[in-house]
């Protein structure tokens, strides 16, 4: 069985299985399926410890979790390598069928600790991101590439680490609002908490509530692989 990071259809054999690239802190792809972990094959073995989230798979063959909106939700710890300085960016895929504002993903210690942050689906479909800073809290919130209900989305977040811009995309288009953070670390030692999938962990507010399938995070910007897995979506 191959390693998977970006999946691809192939005539034959169902899922081609690439591996992740070495910018990978975290790569839940749900291979090998089934089970109270789901395996990071990144080359960090952040595995993600599920709470009450359910398996399932798309008509392609693609691994998701279903989270139920109360307490499901995918720990993955504190490792080193979840700490990222400078450039970073994160990507999965999401169905929901309830327009409530729920968290995606994020890292939260303490009030106050810096570099934590997260990403929400607000209510109205758009995506939010936040991340604390010495000079308080940087919240990106998109106005413009709206997530579809019922419906897979690709979505993602970028961080360039010369200008700290923070950049929202829905299906590979990107939302005409940035922001700028105001830290130079995402989650740096002592104030990293758990990276979660689902949000919830130590930050027990409106966690997520649908499916989520293959989130990954880079310690760098790394190009979307929205065209490469649409079909797999139905997208």
């Amino acid at each position: 069985m191959g390693v998977l990071n970006s999946v691809k259809p192939q005539p034959s054999s169902g899922l081609l299985f690439n591996p992740p690239s070495l910018e990978t802190v975290l790569s839940l792809t749900g291979v090998p399926f089934d089970g109270g972990t789901i395996r990071d094959v990144s080359p960090y073995g952040n595995n993600g410890t599920i709470t009450e989230a359910v398996w399932g798979k798309t008509p392609s063959g693609v691994p998701y979790l279903t989270f139920d909106g109360t307490n499901d939700v995918v720990n993955c710890s504190n490792g080193a390598s979840l700490s990222l300085t400078g450039a970073a960016s994160f990507e999965c895929w999401l169905y929901f069928s309830v327009a409530a504002a729920d968290y995606v993903m994020g890292n939260y210690n303490a009030a106050g600790a810096l570099g934590q942050y997260g990403l929400e689906k607000l209510s109205t479909h758009y995506l939010r991101f936040y991340q604390t800073g010495a000079g308080g809290s940087t919240l990106v919130s998109g106005t413009t590439q709206a997530c579809t209900i019922n419906k897979w989305n690709h979505i993602r977040w970028t961080r360039v680490s010369a200008t700290g811009t923070i950049t929202l995309y829905v299906n590979d288009v990107a939302d005409a609002t940035t922001g700028t953070s105001t830290a130079t670390t995402i989650c740096a030692d002592g104030d990293r908490g758990n990276t979660t999938i689902g949000m919830l962990g130590s930050y027990a507010t409106n966690p997520w509530t649908g499916r989520i399938a293959l989130p990954r995070l880079y310690n760098t910007v790394v190009p979307s692989h929205f065209k490469e897995e649409r079909i797999l979506f139905g997208v």
